[in-house]
C-alpha cells in the first residue's frame, strides 16, 4: 500500500526492474491494472522493448470539465504537421507544453467568425484550446494492442488468475490503520497467499501455467515501506 502522498503507480517501475534483475527475467510483456496505464509507464516500458498490455488511464484528450462543449475527439490531429484540424477545417497551432500536455490553440479571428463557436468554446477572445499528452505516441501504440487477440487473452488470464486473489485474500478493507500497520497486514496476507499457491503447486492440477515468456506483475498493489 502507498501513502496518500504517493500514487499507486509511482513505485511500479522500481518494483518491475528490481524483480527483473533480481531473478534474471527476460520480460516480453507486462500486464497490469488500468491504474498503472499512464504515459510515463508506457514510455519506460517501451524503451526496454517490453510490450505493455494495459488499459489506458487518465486520457487528457477525451476528458473535459464542460460536457456541453465539443469534445476533443471531434478534432483531428495531423502528426506530420503537428497541428489539429477543427470540424470547420481550421488549424490549431502548437502553443506550449504545460506539465505533461501539449496545447494547441486556434486563431481568435477564426473562432469569432465560426458558426458553431457557442458549441465549441465560451471564449471568443482567445479561441478554443485542444491538448494531448506528451506521451501520445506511446499511448496510441498501447491502444493499438487493445484490438489484438494477445491483449484480450492477457486480460482474460488476469481476470482469472489475479482478480480472484484480491477478493479471497485482501478483502474490501484493512482492519488496521496507518501506513506501517497496513503494510504489515498486507504482507501477512500476501505471505498466506504465497504459501497457499506453493502447496497447490505440489498437487496435480489441470489448470495451465502461464507461459515462461510472460510475466504477470503486480498481483497486489505496490507495497511502500517507509524507512
Amino acid at each position: 500500500m502507498s501513502p496518500t502522498a504517493i500514487q499507486d503507480h509511482t513505485p511500479m517501475l522500481d518494483l518491475a526492474w528490481t524483480t527483473r534483475f533480481h531473478y534474471g527475467l527476460d520480460i516480453k510483456r507486462m500486464i497490469a491494472h488500468k491504474r498503472y496505464g499512464t504515459g510515463e509507464i508506457f514510455a519506460a516500458i517501451d524503451s526496454q522493448g517490453i510490450q505493455a498490455l494495459m488499459p489506458l488511464f487518465g486520457d487528457a484528450a477525451t476528458n473535459r470539465s464542460n460536457k456541453k462543449l465539443l469534445p476533443n475527439s471531434t478534432f483531428t490531429y495531423k502528426p506530420e504537421q503537428d497541428i489539429y484540424i477543427c470540424p470547420q477545417n481550421k488549424q490549431f497551432i502548437f502553443r506550449k507544453v504545460y506539465q505533461t500536455s501539449r496545447h494547441y490553440r486556434a486563431l481568435p479571428s477564426d473562432c469569432k467568425a465560426c458558426p458553431i463557436q457557442p458549441q465549441c468554446t465560451p471564449s471568443r477572445r482567445q479561441g478554443r484550446t485542444v491538448s494531448h499528452s506528451i506521451y501520445k505516441p506511446y499511448r496510441d501504440k498501447v491502444a493499438a494492442y487493445h484490438h489484438t487477440e494477445t491483449y484480450k487473452k492477457a486480460m482474460r488470464k488476469r481476470q482469472v488468475w489475479i482478480e480472484p486473489e484480491f477478493g479471497e485474500h485482501l478483502g474490501r478493507r484493512f482492519r488496521l490503520r496507518r501506513i506501517l500497520k497496513v503494510n504489515i497486514e498486507a504482507l501477512i496476507k500476501a505471505a498466506g497467499q504465497n504459501s497457499k499457491q506453493l502447496l497447490k503447486g505440489k498437487q496435480t492440477s489441470q489448470r495451465p501455467l502461464p507461459p515462461p515468456i510472460s510475466l504477470v506483475l503486480l498481483a497486489f498493489k505496490p507495497i511502500y515501506c517507509p524507512r
